[in-house]
């Protein structure tokens, strides 16, 4: 009834009735007004786009989810979470090698910092026959103290020293 009734509506009156559909759950309703709350607005904020990403994740649109992500890294850069989100949902869709530009991107720039992060691109690297650079990264978390310095995390870094034809390094990690 607002909506019909209203002179002007602002984009902050779309995202609320976006908000309220999604807090009940009614995640198709929540995407089209919240949609145009951050496509109304000049400046929309991070929060109006992850609305519409965990809509559309919980529909499980994973494209619609992608689009989403793509446009919260563009518009919010700096935020380590948007890179972590966009490369997951790649993964998911089964996108390597877009998560692996976006995951070594994010490593360039120094926001993997988790342990976590830092074995996924390791892993990511490795998975898509890249061994040495997969060796580099696990050796600088390693001694950065990032990722623990384990019999299994130095015998991974052997192993992909070895498949990299880097037996010294390779005979150094084993060491």
């Amino acid at each position: 009834a607002y909506f019909d009734n209203a002179y002007a509506v602002k984009p902050d009156m779309y995202l609320m009735l976006g908000s309220v559909y999604a807090q009940m759950g009614k995640f198709q309703e929540s995407i089209c007004p919240t949609y145009i709350a951050v496509s109304k607005h000049p400046q929309p904020k991070e929060s109006w786009y992850s609305i519409l990403l965990a809509a559309h994740y919980e529909l499980k649109d994973m494209d619609g989810a992608t689009v989403i992500a793509r446009e919260m890294l563009d518009h919010y850069p700096n935020n380590k979470n948007n890179w972590n989100q966009l490369s997951n949902l790649l993964l998911r869709q089964e996108k390597d090698q877009e998560a692996l530009t976006l995951m070594e991107l994010a490593y360039l720039r120094g926001f993997l910092e988790k342990e976590s992060d830092l074995k996924n691109l390791s892993s990511l690297y490795s998975l898509n026959s890249i061994p040495y650079k997969s060796a580099l990264v696990m050796e600088k978390a390693i001694e950065e103290g990032k990722v623990p310095a384990s019999d299994k995390t130095w015998r991974q870094v052997a192993q992909q020293w070895t498949l990299a034809r880097e037996l010294d390094k390779a005979v150094r990690a084993y060491g």
